[in-house]
């Protein structure tokens, strides 16, 4: 299980606490296949070097960028990956409505 809040971060594996950093530098368990957090109101979607879906939320209201997306993602989860739908609180946001298709690791 790991949890965060910003940019601090704890894993728990076999009751160990582990920094997430060198959680994922160890690859992480074959079992994880994404890691979701937010607080750095900050719409990004990256994969790590050992295939981990980093998924940083972005925020529901307050922007620290102008032109940054405010909204929520619609996420389908199926065998093989993950859907994410962006929708923006503005509609008209040039990102709304944006969708990225995640494939999990082996």
């Amino acid at each position: 299980m790991c949890q965060a809040q910003y940019e601090y971060i704890t894993c728990y594996i076999s009751d160990r606490i582990v920094g997430f950093r060198p959680f994922l530098r160890a690859g992480g368990g074959s079992q994880v296949k994404a890691y979701i957090y937010g607080h750095t109101h900050a719409w990004k979607v990256e994969e790590d070097s050992s295939g981990i879906q980093l998924i940083n939320l972005p925020p529901v209201a307050y922007v620290f960028r102008q032109g940054e997306p405010s909204g929520w993602v619609r996420a389908r989860l199926k065998s093989e990956g993950m859907r994410l739908e962006l929708r923006c609180v503005d509609q008209t946001h040039g990102a709304h409505g944006q969708v990225v298709d995640l494939k999990w690791r082996a």
